[in-house]
């Protein structure tokens, strides 16, 4: 999808004005930096057959969110949807727009303990999770990395490192 109609499909479905909008990382997705002069924005375009992880994502971070656990939060379509639908050469596949987060990369050294409660606290509220989560095995993730990898032409002998 061109840049200007991916504008065009956030602006429709999120009556915003997007100033500056800027490709951060293309891997499992596309991920863009928004900006207008109020606020700044991420926008994730899943790739079509990980729409399923799209829409679980959604429930997942209201589940955090609804228990008080700092999650980012998915800003709602002007028709409260959590996400668009995005048409791509590969099909259709799930578009969300997510508030961006300011901050700093922790100090792992100094921080440890800290995001070792962080993620007790995380693992523990996910056990009280109401709803199935998708069972992903290393074929979906290792072998999908390494795939991904692949297709966007990363160096060969750093793949063969990943797949020994």
């Amino acid at each position: 999808m061109k840049v200007d109609s991916l504008i065009g499909e956030i602006k429709r479905a999120y009556q915003i004005n997007i100033e500056n909008i800027e490709l951060h990382r293309e891997m499992i997705g596309k991920v863009y930096y928004l900006q207008n002069q109020e606020q700044k924005y991420m926008f994730k375009i899943y790739r079509n057959f990980k729409s399923d992880d799209a829409l679980q994502t959604v429930q997942i971070l209201d589940y955090l969110k609804a228990n008080s656990y700092p999650a980012v939060s998915v800003v709602r379509t002007i028709e409260n949807d959590s996400h668009i639908m995005l048409s791509s050469q590969d099909g259709s596949c799930v578009g969300m727009l997510y508030d961006y987060v300011e901050g700093a990369m922790p100090q792992v050294k100094i921080e440890a303990e800290s995001i070792g409660n962080q993620i007790a606290e995380l693992h523990n509220l996910m056990k009280l999770y109401p709803n199935k989560l998708i069972n992903r095995t290393k074929v979906d993730y290792i072998d999908g990395y390494i795939s991904n990898m692949r297709e966007l032409h990363f160096d060969p002998e750093k793949i063969l490192e990943l797949k020994q």
